[in-house]
């Protein structure tokens, strides 16, 4: 099993106006870690990945990983190829932030749809291939 926590970083606030992005990632992660780690080890018996990203599109290194190794998963199921899949997973993590934070800055308008799209009826290939036409 595993487990994910979320953290979103402004790398430009005073706080870390003295400090590089990579010590920014680096202690945002050390801190999730502090956190979690051993619980989730000791008690839970998963594995836990501190999920950090800066308000301006980065991600730490733990969370390029994490990304990475979805898409890999995905891509070897699916039989698709891995930039397809990598590319579909980063679009749909940027839309999913930025619907939360439209969210957290207006709030909820509307009745709430269930939008999710089930794993198994999409097909990542953008173009389509000549069996298809």
């Amino acid at each position: 099993r595993s487990f994910v926590d979320i953290r979103v970083t402004h790398p430009n606030c005073l706080s870390n106006s003295d400090k590089t992005l990579q010590e920014i990632y680096e202690r945002n992660e050390k801190e999730k870690k502090d956190s979690y780690k051993s619980r989730v080890i000791h008690i839970e018996r998963g594995n836990f990945t501190p999920l950090v990203f800066s308000t301006s599109g980065g991600m730490a290194p733990e969370c390029k990983r994490f990304f990475n190794r979805i898409a890999l998963k995905i891509a070897d199921k699916k039989g698709e190829r891995y930039q397809q899949v990598i590319a579909y997973v980063r679009i749909r993590l940027r839309f999913a932030m930025l619907r939360s934070t439209l969210i957290a800055l207006r709030g909820y308008r509307g009745m709430q749809v269930d939008r999710e799209i089930p794993l198994y009826s999409l097909n990542f290939n953008l173009i389509p291939s000549s069996k298809n036409s």
